[in-house]
Protein backbone atom coordinates (compact mmCIF):
# COMPACT_ATOMS: atom_id res chain seq x y z
CA UNK A 1 0.00 0.00 0.00
CA UNK A 2 1.05 3.55 -0.56
CA UNK A 3 0.37 6.13 2.16
CA UNK A 4 0.57 9.90 2.16
CA UNK A 5 0.15 11.61 5.51
CA UNK A 6 -1.53 8.48 6.87
CA UNK A 7 -4.16 8.61 4.14
CA UNK A 8 -4.26 5.99 1.41
CA UNK A 9 -3.89 7.64 -1.97
CA UNK A 10 -4.64 6.35 -5.40
CA UNK A 11 -1.55 6.44 -7.56
CA UNK A 12 -1.92 7.13 -11.25
CA UNK A 13 0.12 8.54 -14.10
CA UNK A 14 3.02 10.75 -13.18
CA UNK A 15 1.44 11.91 -9.93
CA UNK A 16 4.05 9.81 -8.14
CA UNK A 17 6.55 12.56 -8.80
CA UNK A 18 4.43 15.18 -7.09
CA UNK A 19 4.40 14.05 -3.47
CA UNK A 20 6.13 12.09 -0.77
CA UNK A 21 5.06 8.51 -0.28
CA UNK A 22 5.86 5.94 2.35
CA UNK A 23 6.04 2.48 0.86
CA UNK A 24 5.06 -0.49 2.98
CA UNK A 25 5.03 -4.12 2.00
CA UNK A 26 7.23 -6.23 -0.21
CA UNK A 27 9.63 -4.34 -2.42
CA UNK A 28 9.58 -6.60 -5.41
CA UNK A 29 12.67 -6.87 -7.60
CA UNK A 30 14.11 -3.54 -6.47
CA UNK A 31 17.73 -4.00 -7.55
CA UNK A 32 16.59 -5.99 -10.56
CA UNK A 33 14.48 -3.02 -11.57
CA UNK A 34 17.46 -0.72 -11.09
CA UNK A 35 19.28 -2.86 -13.65
CA UNK A 36 16.29 -2.47 -15.99
CA UNK A 37 16.63 1.30 -15.64
CA UNK A 38 20.31 1.08 -16.56
CA UNK A 39 19.36 -0.85 -19.71
CA UNK A 40 16.57 1.55 -20.68
CA UNK A 41 17.77 3.90 -23.41
CA UNK A 42 14.71 6.10 -22.96
CA UNK A 43 15.20 6.47 -19.20
CA UNK A 44 18.94 7.15 -19.51
CA UNK A 45 18.32 9.64 -22.32
CA UNK A 46 15.66 11.41 -20.23
CA UNK A 47 17.97 11.50 -17.22
CA UNK A 48 20.78 12.91 -19.37
CA UNK A 49 18.43 15.58 -20.68
CA UNK A 50 17.48 16.37 -17.07
CA UNK A 51 21.14 16.96 -16.19
CA UNK A 52 21.67 19.20 -19.20
CA UNK A 53 18.50 21.22 -18.62
CA UNK A 54 19.37 21.62 -14.94
CA UNK A 55 22.60 23.26 -16.03
CA UNK A 56 20.64 25.56 -18.31
CA UNK A 57 18.34 26.47 -15.41
CA UNK A 58 21.40 27.23 -13.25
CA UNK A 59 22.65 29.57 -15.97
CA UNK A 60 19.29 31.34 -16.19
CA UNK A 61 19.23 31.85 -12.40
CA UNK A 62 22.85 33.02 -12.42
CA UNK A 63 21.90 35.57 -15.07
CA UNK A 64 19.12 36.88 -12.82
CA UNK A 65 21.57 37.26 -9.92
CA UNK A 66 24.18 38.97 -12.10
CA UNK A 67 21.65 41.31 -13.70
CA UNK A 68 20.47 42.40 -10.24
CA UNK A 69 24.08 42.91 -9.04
CA UNK A 70 23.43 40.79 -5.96
CA UNK A 71 26.49 40.09 -3.80
CA UNK A 72 26.69 36.43 -2.80
CA UNK A 73 28.83 34.66 -0.20
CA UNK A 74 29.78 31.83 -2.55
CA UNK A 75 31.69 31.49 -5.79
CA UNK A 76 29.09 32.39 -8.39
CA UNK A 77 31.02 30.49 -11.06
CA UNK A 78 30.59 27.26 -9.06
CA UNK A 79 27.12 27.99 -7.70
CA UNK A 80 24.68 25.12 -7.47
CA UNK A 81 21.02 25.19 -8.38
CA UNK A 82 19.84 25.26 -4.77
CA UNK A 83 22.16 28.14 -3.86
CA UNK A 84 21.02 30.19 -6.84
CA UNK A 85 17.34 29.55 -6.18
CA UNK A 86 17.80 30.45 -2.51
CA UNK A 87 19.61 33.68 -3.40
CA UNK A 88 16.90 34.64 -5.87
CA UNK A 89 14.22 33.97 -3.27
CA UNK A 90 15.93 35.79 -0.39
CA UNK A 91 16.75 38.76 -2.64
CA UNK A 92 13.16 38.82 -3.89
CA UNK A 93 14.28 38.33 -7.48
CA UNK A 94 11.63 35.68 -8.10
CA UNK A 95 7.97 35.50 -7.23
CA UNK A 96 6.74 33.17 -4.50
CA UNK A 97 5.15 31.01 -7.20
CA UNK A 98 8.38 30.64 -9.14
CA UNK A 99 10.25 29.97 -5.90
CA UNK A 100 7.86 27.08 -5.18
CA UNK A 101 8.39 25.70 -8.69
CA UNK A 102 12.16 25.93 -8.23
CA UNK A 103 11.94 24.10 -4.89
CA UNK A 104 9.78 21.44 -6.52
CA UNK A 105 12.35 21.03 -9.31
CA UNK A 106 15.35 20.92 -6.96
CA UNK A 107 13.93 18.25 -4.65
CA UNK A 108 12.96 15.98 -7.53
CA UNK A 109 16.07 16.62 -9.62
CA UNK A 110 18.28 15.83 -6.62
CA UNK A 111 16.27 12.69 -5.92
CA UNK A 112 16.57 11.47 -9.49
CA UNK A 113 20.29 12.21 -9.70
CA UNK A 114 21.42 11.19 -6.21
CA UNK A 115 18.88 8.77 -4.75
CA UNK A 116 17.93 6.31 -7.50
CA UNK A 117 20.29 3.56 -6.34
CA UNK A 118 19.49 4.00 -2.62
CA UNK A 119 15.82 4.08 -3.62
CA UNK A 120 16.03 0.62 -5.16
CA UNK A 121 18.50 -0.70 -2.60
CA UNK A 122 15.85 -0.35 0.11
CA UNK A 123 17.72 2.47 1.87
CA UNK A 124 14.89 5.02 1.70
CA UNK A 125 11.56 4.83 3.51
CA UNK A 126 10.03 8.05 2.24
CA UNK A 127 10.16 8.11 -1.50
CA UNK A 128 9.17 10.11 -4.55
CA UNK A 129 8.97 7.06 -6.80
CA UNK A 130 7.40 3.62 -6.56
CA UNK A 131 9.36 0.53 -5.56
CA UNK A 132 6.59 -2.06 -5.46
CA UNK A 133 4.62 -3.77 -8.18
CA UNK A 134 7.08 -2.68 -10.85
CA UNK A 135 7.28 -4.44 -14.19
CA UNK A 136 10.34 -4.35 -16.47
CA UNK A 137 8.33 -2.23 -18.94
CA UNK A 138 8.05 0.51 -16.30
CA UNK A 139 11.75 1.20 -16.87
CA UNK A 140 11.02 2.02 -20.49
CA UNK A 141 7.71 3.83 -20.06
CA UNK A 142 6.68 5.03 -16.58
CA UNK A 143 10.04 6.11 -15.20
CA UNK A 144 11.11 8.09 -18.28
CA UNK A 145 7.71 9.79 -18.12
CA UNK A 146 8.41 10.92 -14.54
CA UNK A 147 11.66 12.50 -15.71
CA UNK A 148 9.99 14.04 -18.77
CA UNK A 149 7.30 15.57 -16.57
CA UNK A 150 9.99 17.17 -14.42
CA UNK A 151 11.70 18.44 -17.56
CA UNK A 152 8.53 20.30 -18.49
CA UNK A 153 8.74 22.20 -15.19
CA UNK A 154 12.39 23.02 -15.81
CA UNK A 155 11.64 24.23 -19.33
CA UNK A 156 8.82 26.40 -17.99
CA UNK A 157 11.10 27.94 -15.35
CA UNK A 158 13.85 28.62 -17.90
CA UNK A 159 11.44 30.23 -20.36
CA UNK A 160 9.90 32.32 -17.59
CA UNK A 161 13.27 33.47 -16.28
CA UNK A 162 14.58 34.27 -19.75
CA UNK A 163 11.44 36.23 -20.61
CA UNK A 164 11.52 38.20 -17.37
CA UNK A 165 15.29 38.76 -17.50
CA UNK A 166 14.90 40.30 -20.95
CA UNK A 167 12.29 42.72 -19.57
CA UNK A 168 14.35 43.43 -16.40
CA UNK A 169 11.65 42.90 -13.81
CA UNK A 170 11.05 40.60 -10.85
CA UNK A 171 10.65 37.06 -12.16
Amino acid sequence: MIFKDKLTVKVFGSSLLFGYYVFRGNRIMSLDFYEELLKSERFCESLGRLILMSGKLESALKSVVLTANIQVKYDLERAMLGQLASTCKSSELVTDELSEILSFIIVRRNYLTHKIYPHFNDEIDISLLPTINLEPDDAEYSFPRYVEDLLSYIEFAIDYLNEKTNTSCVC
